[in-house]
């Protein structure tokens, strides 16, 4: 079989398979559009169109979600990215009317409240059709932010990556990989263990086509609980990078460092030089605050989602 007639029965089966869920979808009362774009291998942006809806069945309620297809997009503004998915959904054949949602990132092109997408989605449409910024990517950016709002978290990460791009590239050297650390990294290690715990779960379930509304609020409430339970245990991390740091024969005490104290006026003393307490300052420049970034980001980036699963809470008892 030659290579177009394989290509062919591709093509076929392709818009055979999306003509019967086109007609499924629009069977039901409403539907949702998911929308991201990627590069593929020539450096062309393609949109990637996914559809959302419910299915009800003899009292069963399915909620289905599928993938639609790719599109070349030639234009990258909103307003190019708005008539690129309008055409083509009516090209193949579904009812913008039922349009009841709208789901993409972050990004202002996509999610801006005067010319984005979502937007100008809702300009076009008689009816409400409710933006949700993608969940599951809103929570990444959450980590990002509690990332950056530290240097060391950022010096942390950024050494992981070169011991591991460093190792990685030669067998013998990945059988020789021994972890160096000394304690403060140990603290992070624990620190981002447990935090990363925290929002591990919540992050996989909200990838999850079977995943709703309600379940998300809820998912998310319980990693902001973890976190807050967090803020208040750091005796039980410190507790866990000692112990670790014995394990692996490190010395388990924070390094000692003279602050220095300058003097500003020709009455001062040098009285202000004294011992800093490198403890007491991770725990709070770098424990307290990356917890609290990532609580505030949560509360902040979901505040919209929220109100919403609110508005909706009669629904699921």
């Amino acid at each position: 079989m030659s290579p177009k007639i394989q290509n062919e029965l591709i093509l076929t089966t392709s818009q055979l398979l999306r003509k019967s869920l086109v007609t499924e979808i629009n069977e039901c009362p409403f539907w949702s559009i998911v929308l991201d774009t990627t590069s593929d291998i020539n450096r062309v942006d393609q949109l990637s169109v996914t559809a959302r809806w419910v299915k009800v069945q003899n009292e069963n309620v399915t909620i289905k979600e599928t993938f639609l297809g790719f599109i070349s997009v030639t234009d990258g503004t909103a307003a190019g990215l708005v008539e690129t998915t309008c055409k083509y959904v009516e090209d193949i054949g579904l009812d913008m009317e039922k349009l009841r949602g709208q789901a993409y990132d972050g990004a202002s092109v996509m999610s801006g409240v005067h010319n984005g997408v979502q937007k100008l989605i809702k300009d076009r449409s008689s009816k409400p059709v409710p933006f949700i910024h993608c969940a599951a990517h809103n929570l990444n950016l959450v980590i990002n932010d509690a990332v950056d709002s530290v240097v060391d978290n950022d010096n942390f990460f950024g050494v992981i990556q070169s011991i591991y791009v460093f190792f990685s590239s030669s067998i013998n050297r990945s059988r020789d990989l021994q972890l160096l650390a000394v304690d403060s990294s140990l603290s992070l290690k624990v620190l981002w263990e447990r935090i990363l715990s925290c929002t591990n779960s919540t992050s996989k379930e909200l990838q999850s086509k079977n995943v709703d509304l309600s379940a998300a609020s809820r998912l998310l409430s319980i990693s902001l609980s973890e976190l807050r339970y967090l803020r208040n245990s750091w005796e039980f991390v410190r507790m866990t990078a000692n112990a670790l740091a014995a394990s692996w024969g490190i010395p388990i005490e924070f390094e000692k460092r003279r602050k220095r104290g300058v003097k500003q006026f020709f009455d001062e003393l040098a009285s202000d030089s004294r011992i800093e307490d490198s403890e007491r300052a991770f725990k709070i420049n770098i424990f307290y605050r990356t917890i609290d970034v990532a609580v505030t980001q949560i509360e902040v980036r979901f505040k919209g989602m929220q109100m919403v699963a609110e508005k909706f809470d009669f629904l699921f008892p």
